[in-house]
């Protein structure tokens, strides 16, 4: 008899269990719908816009496109350098860093003089030629001060609020 109760009760937490699990999965895509329906709305009162970036993230595969798969594929330095790319979206301009598949976008105007932003590639550096400050692409370390904007992604798709 005692065996019997042990088994009950296994049962009854494996049952417990599973239900939590499935309402958990049943309830999960609507919780993720409102919570992204909120991000919307606060980044609406916020004054920013969503805009889709276009697919600067497959930049690694267009490189094989151009010709230099030998040179990345042989070259893991290489192939852990950050990309910049020079970005004009609705009026707005930003340069999108994607290192390790990860992107960033840093606004192009310095927030201390206004001027804008360079990059120079020799260096991986982020410039501010009238404030003489520098910020490194690879580890976003100096003594520049930088603006990034928001980026999210949502459906395989990154989005930029400006």
């Amino acid at each position: 008899m005692s065996g019997d109760k042990i088994n009950r009760s296994e049962f009854l937490k494996e049952m417990k269990k599973s239900f939590s699990e499935t309402m958990k999965g049943i309830s999960a895509p609507f919780v993720e719908d409102k919570a992204e329906q909120i991000d919307d709305a606060a980044s609406i009162l916020l004054g920013k816009k969503k805009f889709e970036l276009p697919d600067y993230l497959e930049l690694r595969a267009q490189s094989k496109v151009d010709g230099q798969e030998e040179l990345l594929e042989h070259s893991p330095n290489l192939r852990s350098k950050p990309i910049v790319k020079d970005v004009f979206l609705n009026e707005n301009s930003f340069y999108l860093v994607i290192k390790d598949h990860l992107p960033r976008a840093i606004k192009k105007q310095c927030p201390t003089c206004k001027n804008i932003l360079m990059i120079t590639a020799f260096d991986q550096k982020c410039k501010c030629f009238f404030c003489d400050k520098s910020l490194s692409i690879e580890s976003f370390e100096g003594d520049l001060s930088i603006t990034e904007l928001e980026l999210i992604q949502r459906d395989g798709k990154w989005f930029v609020l400006i």
